[in-house]
């Protein structure tokens, strides 16, 4: 490591700068920033759950979830958010990662829907007819010629992955 250019110091050319928090485009950054938010809920009385560490929990009463409570419950999580971190309140849930959000008198009823029918218009499939398997009646054969560029394929079965 070396000192940075305009910060060297003739009398100790040897010194190096002490990085004391993480910095926005480094490896760590990412990092640093999780364990902040972390240590943010965690002050609020939510749990991270075991199956998923990115889903804060707080049982009893107020927010379920950071994004899905009553009004009142969730605009006290994003004030004290707010003292620490930059935060956008954009209202009611619609629509979030593919997932439809559609409040009811009995909770949160999600879908994917939009999603689905989005990738079918993508892949020119949305007249297609049904069938009982994916691949119908045909045999797989690897005689055709390699696609040209394999994006189109790799993003569709990506998308699919995420579907299911």
């Amino acid at each position: 490591m070396e000192q940075p250019p305009g910060f060297t110091n003739p009398l100790k050319p040897h010194f190096v700068c002490k990085l004391n928090r993480s910095l926005y485009g480094l490896k760590q950054a990412t990092r640093a920033w999780y364990d902040e938010l972390f240590q943010a809920l965690i002050s609020l009385g939510f749990q991270s759950s075991q199956a998923d560490t990115s889903l804060f929990i707080k049982a009893g009463p107020g927010p379920d979830l950071v994004f899905g409570s009553s009004p009142s419950a969730c605009q006290q999580v994003i004030q004290h958010l707010s003292s620490q971190f930059p935060v956008k309140d954009l209202g009611p849930l619609h629509y979030f990662l593919g997932l439809q959000v559609t409040r009811t008198d009995r909770g949160l009823f999600m879908n994917q829907t939009k999603y689905a029918y989005g990738l079918l218009h993508k892949t020119d499939f949305l007249g297609a007819k049904a069938c009982a398997t994916p691949l119908g009646s045909f045999k797989l054969d690897n005689s055709s010629p390699l696609l040209a560029d394999p994006t189109f394929y790799q993003s569709t079965v990506g998308a699919l992955q995420y579907l299911t």
